[in-house]
Parts: structure tokens; C-alpha cells; sequence
């Protein structure tokens, strides 16, 4: 899904998150800082599907480098929405457009998830490049001062 280990990616960071009751996430596409792709896997033992906070997700070929709400404006397709059944694990490429619905207020849990992302690192000639700019910008400051 997200390519070889240590070719195209090579390390992969994670987060929880809790969403209580009234709460959810826009749309964004979780694109760029060298993620390659991303992961959530619902913790919740149980959870009603009237409780709301699915995953919505827009689930086209072609990611697309606008934003995500105008990507899922403009899409001849409909998101789709992944109820946050316990122990499911949902896999999304970079860039692909999803949202959190908000939490019902029926909903007698928090919804919990374990969210995080597959990356890959700047190559050294990237690195290389952004401290060549630092440079050039300070030396810039400095002639103008």
C-alpha cells in the first residue's frame, strides 16, 4: 500500500486520538512531510454506528494536489464512510481526502483511535538544499542591514 520498507518509506510515527462527544475533524489530505500514507485503527470495544464519528473517505484513482474539500466539491464520486467498528484497521495513501463526522451526542463513549503515518525521510541532497537557502537567506538579512 504504501511501498517497500526503506525504499520508499522508512519510518512511521503514530498518535491517539479521542473524540468526544460534538467533536470531529475536516476535510484534509494528510499530503506532504514525506508521508507516503496513513493508518487508523479504531481502539473502541464497542461503538454504535448511531454514535456517529465515522471516516469519511474519498476514495478516487488520482489524488489530487488542491485541497480536499474542493477535491471532494468537485468529484463525480461520493465519500464513503467507514463506521469505526472495534479493531478496524483503515489504510489511506498520501493525499487521499477524509474527514472525521462528528460525535453524536447520544453517544455513550469517547471515540478512540490510534492514528499515524508510513514516511519517508528528506534524502541528503534535500537537506543539503534547505540549509544552502538558510544560509543564503542570513547572508541576505545580514547585506541588508
Amino acid at each position: 500500500m504504501f511501498g517497500r520498507p526503506g525504499e520508499d518509506w522508512d519510518r512511521v510515527g503514530f498518535t491517539f486520538w479521542n473524540y468526544p462527544v460534538g467533536s470531529g475533524l475536516a476535510w484534509h489530505g494528510d499530503a506532504g512531510g514525506g508521508r507516503r500514507g496513513s493508518y487508523v485503527l479504531f481502539l473502541n470495544e464497542e461503538w454504535r454506528a448511531s454514535w456517529g464519528g465515522e471516516l469519511m473517505v474519498l476514495d478516487e484513482e488520482e489524488v489530487d494536489t488542491g485541497t480536499a474539500e474542493l477535491q471532494v466539491r468537485e468529484s463525480a464520486s461520493s465519500p464513503v464512510a467507514i463506521v469505526p467498528r472495534p479493531n478496524r484497521l483503515v489504510l489511506l495513501r498520501a493525499g487521499t481526502p477524509h474527514r472525521i463526522n462528528r460525535v453524536d451526542p447520544t453517544a455513550a463513549l469517547v471515540r478512540c483511535s490510534l492514528t499515524g503515518f508510513a514516511m519517508k525521510r528528506p534524502d541528503e541532497a534535500g537537506a543539503d538544499a534547505r540549509a544552502r537557502f538558510r544560509e543564503l537567506v542570513g547572508a541576505l538579512k545580514g547585506a541588508s542591514e
